[in-house]
């Protein structure tokens, strides 16, 4: 087809089109308000297409940016000049040109584009240092007792105005505290999530067996069923008895554990093994510090079973791509990995 052709085909276009045009069902829309005479809806392809004719003021090399055909190109240009009622592009020697309005409407069609392209972008990250966010996390126990001092560091090192909130787990709770926006994130250890809460694995670890540091396990051979002669302490906040290392231990063929004595803490714990003959299952993660030397506690060597355990943090989506939730999470994950 020749260009005068081409163009006489396609210059018989609709002057007065109507303010509710279709709206492409299967495709993406971008809404525009160009006054009565323009169509209040778009095909957002249609209006990608409109922004590569205009640049390239051809057919034919509109076609090949975008990797069609000509004659696909040739009618998505007869619809675009059907929707705004104008050529949109004319002969102009042996090529084509912007009429007017086209060139005062360009401008606003890159706005719309750039527009729809910077919903798949991140939100840019505000100035942390010149806020003074509310930050609310669930911590269990044993993670606040490890590290909720140099978490709360870390998160005042770059966000100096933040007010850090950090409260208990409540057993069976944390769900639901997470889907009311009540806490901003749960770091846990063996908590239970909900289907649709989102976890993320921020450090694995083990529990191995703790006494105090004259128990008559720590001399002589340590076989398991010298395990089973001595009663157990556990720390936990709910009904549930059972814990990984009861997994362990089934494995290994050994007969369950006698569970003696449970506490809330593992401070409390450490504070009652010292004038007892317990044995405490403790994660790897409170093995050293203060707190070890001052109950003056030992560990029981192999074979002693050790069970893996997964330190998580877990968040409601709708914050998944918040960028100070997004900060907020990193930090955890930096400062719990250490």
């Amino acid at each position: 087809m020749g260009l005068a052709s081409f163009l006489t085909e396609h210059l018989d276009y609709q002057k007065n089109q109507s303010c509710n045009a279709r709206i492409a069902s299967s495709k993406m829309v971008a809404v525009l308000a160009y006054g009565c005479n323009m169509p209040r809806s778009l095909d957002f392809n249609q209006l990608l297409t409109l922004e590569i004719l205009l640049e390239e003021q051809s057919v034919v090399r509109a076609a090949r940016r975008l990797n069609t055909s000509p004659a696909t190109i040739s009618r998505a240009l007869a619809r675009i000049r059907d929707d705004f009622g104008d050529a949109i592009l004319v002969a102009s020697g042996r090529g084509l040109a912007p009429t007017q309005y086209a060139l005062d409407l360009l401008p606003r069609v890159h706005g719309v584009l750039e527009s729809a392209r910077g919903l798949y972008d991140a939100a840019p990250m505000p100035d942390l240092r010149a806020m003074t966010p509310r930050f609310t996390l669930v911590l269990a126990e044993a993670v606040i007792e490890a590290y909720g001092t140099s978490l709360a560091d870390a998160i005042w090192k770059q966000c100096p105005g933040a007010t850090i909130h950090f409260l208990d787990e409540v057993p069976l709770q944390e769900n639901e505290r997470l889907r009311r926006g009540e806490v901003d994130l749960y770091v846990g250890v063996f908590g239970t999530i909900g289907p649709e809460i989102m976890r993320q694995t921020v450090r694995s670890g083990f529990t191995k067996g703790a006494v105090r540091d004259d128990h008559p396990l720590l001399s002589g051979p340590l076989e398991i069923s010298r395990l089973f002669k001595y009663g157990h302490i556990m720390v936990s906040r709910d009904s549930n008895m059972r814990q990984p290392i009861d997994d362990v231990l089934a494995r290994h063929g050994s007969s369950k554990r006698r569970i003696e004595l449970v506490v809330p803490t593992y401070a409390i714990a450490l504070a009652m093994l010292r004038k007892t003959d317990l044995i405490l299952g403790l994660p790897d993660f409170l093995m050293s510090g203060s707190h070890i030397d001052k109950h003056k506690i030992g560990f029981l060597s192999d074979p002693t079973p050790t069970a893996p355990f997964d330190i998580f943090q877990a968040w409601h989506p709708r914050l998944g791509k918040d960028p100070v939730h997004r900060w907020l999470r990193e930090t955890v994950q930096k400062v719990i990995a250490q």
